[in-house]
């Protein structure tokens, strides 16, 4: 991007109403990654967001594959490509990864070509995934460090071709996880906790139902299951979700109807949480 390195007006305003969005989000650890996925794309151009969750006794390529959530792929081909990294090689052979998880700073943003040489990026079997992925080696990457040792990274891979960061880039991505920081963890749940996305099709109907505060009758009609079979439901939801009631229910997940309401093709989009009886 041409022009002043500080971030603009609007590019702030993106930033601080992504995190409210994120914090809205923040029970279901899946779909509040998502949205800051999306809204990195958002904010940064083309390219591929990833937000991962790593802990210190496990950095390992399995754990990447799972405690990863992905926006931005070109197409099924350039992702399966990572997925294969993720399987086949050895995180700790990757520069960045260890320059960034190296004691320091709890709060650090560094782009592949400061960890390492692009010669030396060269030599290295990750660079071959990413120039098959259609994806730049110079990826902008950012780490903070949390109790009990969990790290939350956020890397950002522009398009193969594309010119690489510029210092606004990295002050735009430091700036939106800071402010990130104190939540993570807390309103913004760490993997282990239950996401929706879990969720058969059918049982996301029933959720968005009982969120919207919908009776049991009137779910059952939505969905044309009979009553006894939604209530029945309705307690392996709660199960799922950690919950005991739909007060409950409302209280911890009622952020996520629309997010899931879009997912599912809209019937909820917009809608509000009713009273829970």
């Amino acid at each position: 991007m041409a022009g002043s390195n500080r971030p603009s007006i609007k590019e702030l305003r993106h930033i601080y109403l992504l995190v409210g969005e994120c914090l809205e989000l923040g029970a279901d650890p899946v779909l509040w990654r998502e949205r800051l996925g999306a809204g990195i794309h958002e904010l940064i151009g083309d390219g591929v967001a990833l937000i991962a969750e790593l802990s210190p006794d496990r950095l390992s390529n399995d754990q990447l594959a799972k405690h990863t959530v992905d926006v931005g792929w070109q197409d099924e081909s350039a992702k399966s490509i990572f997925e294969a990294y993720s399987r086949e090689d050895v995180p700790e052979e990757n520069p960045l990864l260890t320059r960034a998880l190296a004691p320091g700073p709890n709060l650090i943003t560094l782009s592949a070509s400061q960890a390492a040489s692009e010669k030396a990026w060269r030599d290295l079997t990750v660079f071959d995934y990413m120039h098959e992925a259609r994806v730049h080696y110079d990826c902008l990457a950012s780490v903070s460090r949390h109790s009990g040792g969990v790290s939350n990274l956020i890397v950002f891979h522009p398009r193969r071709g594309d010119r690489r960061f510029s210092t606004r880039y990295h002050r735009l991505i430091w700036l939106l996880h800071r402010e990130l920081y104190p939540h993570i963890g807390g309103r913004l749940s760490l993997f282990g906790k239950p996401s929706a996305t879990d969720l058969s099709p059918r049982v996301v109907d029933i959720l968005l139902g009982l969120l919207e505060g919908d009776s049991m009758k009137q779910v059952a009609k939505n969905v044309g299951l009979s009553t006894h079979t939604v209530t029945d439901y309705a307690k392996i939801i709660y199960g799922h979700m950690g919950v005991h009631s739909r007060g409950e229910l409302i209280a911890r997940y009622g952020g996520l109807i629309e997010t899931l309401s879009r997912r599912r093709g809209g019937r909820h989009a917009g809608t509000q949480p009713k009273p829970a009886s």
